[in-house]
């Protein structure tokens, strides 16, 4: 039986699983604490089996209501994002071009080799076993939280806020390091290619970082449309790149045996290549986060998912094994490892001309700055949630009563990014070092977050036992997810030297910050928990 408490009445009902599920009761029961409540029903606990499955810890909900809400904070996020406006965003955060020339390289390069394209294959199905259930959480999680949300209703508040730590600090810190390498090669792009002035870095960063902000100020509508533009260049030189080679035949004739030998595909550091390969899926959490601002949220969030997984999996398995073909299968590696960037550029200007040369160099400070844009507006939307939940000051959980957006978290997160170039110019950290640093971090720590929301699915959805769910569901996809994440996580711990250029002690330190953020969410939720109680109760935008 589920018993349903209702604070407010005092009054109790009860109901079979079916008849809560089938009668269309979503807005009246809130299922895990996840589901919309009825007006003026301050807080409900639903138990199933005897097994409660909210967070609540007997805390009662604070009361909200028009008379201790301004009309910003009642006003919450809106937007008409559909299916494609919504693929294009989430594609831009995990910047193709960018990921393409600096990264695959050294895939190949510092990994396997010729076998390095299946494990882009091998990223896009760990994914979708993950996908499977989180997919099936977020129709009972009707918020824009993301992981903080998935987790808190999973694994409980205390863990709800150690990621939307973990999450928050992460999203902002990739930012930064997104704005910074956009400034070094915006400035390599005028002074070198174009042959113009010279101008700081850190002029463009902060440029940049501008013109973000005031994007991230509007509805997303209007950030959607410019990511969508700058995608298309990017997903139409990446095509043509791949079409000429194939149609020219590489270097020594098109070889796709070599890339599926298992000899070759567990060949040199293949624990790099996959590593590599898994976090290239990085950003499908983008489409739950931005849920409130979309159409028909259930289906748009679904497919949008899946098409971005595929997309992701197929298009950089493809085009990395291109890249293998460029080189030849039997010298790809020894290519790579001397210069991964330099020599793929190289392949460019062979196979396409200096005309492409240039072009590339273009692009890949658009595709710079698209994934800045969509990391400055999720990053806007984990102030946002925390603002909402009064985590942090209320000031900031505010949605802009014309444009719909998160325009106080927003400016905060350009005030944070924009104080993190200035710092680094005055500390006088060399640049390319510094982004580095930054891009391995939110590496890392999204395989951390990954793996946490993972058993959070499972959790969540095994004690729903939901109707629609089955085993499959439940825990076996997630089970398996959950062990390929985990594979991949203790790869990274191991091959810390590729995603951090730095030394050992700072790399160990870097990465004892991460554990250490996730720890202190977890002891501000248990400290909240005994002084301020409905502050509590709100973690998970509960």
């Amino acid at each position: 039986m589920y018993c349903v408490q209702e604070m407010c009445r005092g009054t109790q009902l009860e109901a079979t699983p079916q008849q809560i599920t089938s009668s269309g009761v979503d807005d009246d029961l809130a299922i895990a604490g996840v589901l919309s409540p009825r007006p003026k029903v301050v807080g409900e606990i639903v138990s199933y089996n005897g097994s409660s499955l909210t967070a609540l810890s007997g805390v009662q909900a604070p009361e909200t209501g028009p008379q201790s809400e301004s009309p910003e904070r009642e006003h919450g996020l809106k937007g008409n994002l559909g299916i494609f406006a919504l693929v294009c965003t989430v594609l831009a955060f995990n910047a193709p071009l960018g990921t393409i020339a600096g990264v695959m390289p050294v895939a190949i390069g510092l990994g396997n080799g010729a076998g390095a394209p299946i494990f882009y294959l091998v990223g896009a199905a760990i994914m979708s076993l993950m996908a499977i259930g989180f997919i099936k959480m977020s129709r009972y999680i009707k918020n824009s939280g993301g992981f903080y949300s998935f987790v808190t209703a999973g694994l409980g508040r205390e863990m709800g806020l150690g990621t939307a730590f973990l999450a928050t600090s992460g999203y902002i810190v990739q930012t930064l390091g997104s704005m910074i390498f956009g400034g070094v090669a915006l400035n390599g792009l005028v002074s070198g290619v174009l042959k113009g002035p010279h101008i700081p870095w850190w002029l463009y960063a902060l440029a940049s970082v501008l013109v973000i902000g005031v994007l991230g100020y509007f509805r997303l509508d209007v950030s959607a449309k410019v990511l969508t533009f700058l995608l298309g260049a990017e997903i139409l030189f990446v095509l043509a790149y791949d079409a000429v080679i194939v149609f020219h035949g590489g270097a020594t004739g098109l070889d796709v045996s070599s890339s599926l030998s298992i000899s070759t595909i567990f060949s040199g550091s293949f624990g790099v290549a996959l590593l590599i390969g898994v976090m290239g899926l990085g950003g499908f959490e983008a489409t739950v986060v931005f849920r409130e601002e979309v159409r028909n949220p259930e289906r748009t969030v679904a497919i949008s998912t899946y098409l971005f997984i595929a997309i992701v999996g197929i298009m950089y398995g493809l085009t990395c094994w291109v890249m293998v073909q460029a080189a030849g299968s039997r010298s790809a590696q020894a290519f790579y490892a001397a210069d991964p960037a330099g020599n793929l550029l190289a392949t460019v200007r062979t196979y396409l001309g200096t005309v492409s040369y240039d072009l590339i160099n273009v692009l890949l400070n658009t595709s710079i700055l698209a994934a800045s844009l969509a990391l400055h507006n999720i990053s806007a939307r984990y102030v946002y949630n925390l603002g909402r939940d009064r985590i942090l000051p209320q000031f900031f959980g505010a949605a802009h009563v014309r444009h719909d957006s998160p325009y106080r978290a927003s400016v905060l997160v350009s005030l944070l990014v924009g104080g993190g170039v200035l710092l680094a110019v005055a500390l006088r950290v060399d640049e390319n070092f510094f982004f580095a640093q930054l891009l391995g971090a939110f590496g890392y720590a999204f395989m951390i977050m990954l793996l946490i929301t993972t058993a959070a699915v499972a959790v969540f959805l095994t004690r729903l036992k939901a109707p629609e769910t089955n085993l499959w569901h439940r825990l076996i996809a997630p089970g398996l997810a959950f062990i390929g994440v985990g594979a991949v996580l203790v790869l990274a711990t191991m091959n810390l030297d590729v995603l951090f250029t730095a030394p050992k002690s700072t790399t160990y330190v870097i990465v004892a910050v991460m554990y250490s953020t996730v720890v202190l969410g977890v002891v501000v939720a248990l400290i909240l928990k005994r002084v301020r109680p409905e502050t509590y109760a709100r973690i998970g935008r509960q």
